[in-house]
């Protein structure tokens, strides 16, 4: 079991996302579900009414939402072992049927996103005493039948934020 870890997952409502609260839910971790989906995320902390979970409403579109969340998050002092950047959309009409209209809005969530939830906790995450692990996980492309996925993991040490790592 995990002693006084902490999970931030954005975009753990549903999905893979309330499959990764799940997991770090039975690992003893203190998970901060973030989602705009409140439905789902109510669903999801009472299944898991046993484990340390708190939500937080976010819109991954609206940085002062992922801002807000963050300030509650860090209040109690306790630092952020892992920050899973998972919030992420599909279209189910085929890659030819996209419209532009389609693409902006998967990129503002998928993409800038993502971009906005790291954005936003890379700061505290650097200053923290202890290390940190953020992993993003979204979902790229339009399709009925098949979907691409983009993942990585990285670390938010010093050395590697700053391009010095190997």
């Amino acid at each position: 079991m995990a002693e006084s870890k902490r999970a931030v997952v954005v975009g753990g409502a549903t999905g893979i996302g309330s499959g990764i609260c799940r997991v770090l839910a039975a690992r003893g971790y203190r998970v901060d579900l973030c989602d705009i989906d409140e439905e789902g995320a109510h669903a999801l902390t009472t299944e898991l009414s046993e484990a340390d979970i708190a939500f937080h409403r976010v819109d991954v579109t609206d940085a002062a939402t992922i801002m807000a969340a963050e300030r509650a998050i860090r209040a109690d002092g306790q630092p952020c072992d892992l920050l899973f950047a998972n919030a992420g959309a599909i279209t189910l009409k085929p890659f030819i049927d996209a419209t532009d209209d389609d693409w902006s809005w998967l990129f503002s969530i998928n993409f800038f996103g993502c971009v906005k939830t790291i954005r936003s906790f890379l700061p505290g995450l650097l200053t923290q005493q202890s290390p940190s692990r953020i992993c993003r996980h979204c979902t790229w492309l339009p399709s009925r039948h098949k979907l691409a996925f983009a993942t990585d993991c990285g670390s938010s040490s010093k050395a590697q934020m700053s391009g010095s790592a190997s």
